[in-house]
């Protein structure tokens, strides 16, 4: 499967691009073990009618390898912010699946 995009989200979901700064992730885009840095966070609401989409996606994506983490917001009891990390075997076995080269030093 591919990664969403923003034409493929609906008008209750967002996909938010987790930027990153020099090679670290600040706090706030860290996974709760502090380890893991979140690459996409994907921002729903509770009370959306597409749950059952929605439920296969995140099937989907946790079969591919990804990990995910729920988040309720603190402002919107109906928000609900899904963070994703892509583990480094995950985006090496894409790269390899899409012919992505790396040069060795």
């Amino acid at each position: 499967t591919r990664p969403p995009t923003a034409a493929s989200l609906t008008t209750t979901q967002s996909l938010i691009l987790v930027p990153q700064r020099g090679g670290r992730s600040p706090a706030a885009f860290a996974s709760a073990d502090g380890k893991s840095r979140i690459d996409y966070i994907l921002v729903y609401r509770k009370s959306s009618s597409q749950s059952e989409k929605r439920e296969v996606f995140e099937r989907n994506i946790r079969a591919e390898g990804l990990q995910m983490e729920k988040e309720a917001s603190l402002t919107n009891s109906d928000v609900i912010f899904l963070k994703l990390h892509a583990p480094w075997d995950v985006l090496c076995r894409y790269a390899e699946l899409m012919n992505i080269r790396m040069p060795f030093r």
